[in-house]
């Protein structure tokens, strides 16, 4: 439960980066492929930094059980947030999609979508609190590390949009 639950918190921040993918790509020149795509390198190499960092951490199997317990003790409380996510962000989907689009409805979903995020966040960051006190220094580095590597291939990305 907690696996999926952690699985359900990576999709929805993909479901973001999907959707700005989206208006990007029907922009894109036919001529490419999606594998030659900006966006499709992104991923990739997103998700190649990602199984890095898991082979780079090097997880005692106590480290292992204690990250496992620190998530499984806050698994109930993902479940109603990400729920609200979902709700927020399928009602931003219909309000941008209407065939009548309203601009305040627009706004009124991004902002209750933008609290629900904020709200993740926050639970979030009380996990990290507390994995930070399993972790070496040495990993938090590599996590650190790894973080700034995807902010820059992000930023590498979105300059490739005003080319």
């Amino acid at each position: 439960m907690a696996r999926r639950a952690m699985i359900g918190v990576g999709v929805l921040g993909a479901v973001a980066l999907i959707g700005l993918a989206a208006t990007w790509a029907l922009a894109q020149p036919e001529q490419q492929t999606w594998g030659e795509r900006p966006l499709a390198r992104l991923v990739r190499a997103n998700l190649g930094r990602g199984l890095a960092l898991r082979e780079e951490l090097n997880l005692s199997d106590d480290q292992r059980t204690q990250l496992k317990g620190i998530v499984m003790a806050h698994r109930q409380q993902f479940k109603p947030l990400a729920a609200e996510i979902l709700m927020h962000k399928r009602a931003l989907r219909q309000a941008v999609m209407a065939e009548q689009p309203d601009e305040a409805a627009i706004r009124s979903e991004s902002a209750a979508l933008g609290a629900a995020i904020g709200d993740m966040s926050v639970a979030l960051a009380g996990i990290a609190a507390q994995a930070r006190t399993v972790l070496t220094p040495e990993q938090m580095g590599l996590i650190e590390d790894s973080a700034a590597e995807r902010d820059a291939a992000v930023d590498r990305w979105l300059a490739q949009l005003g080319e």
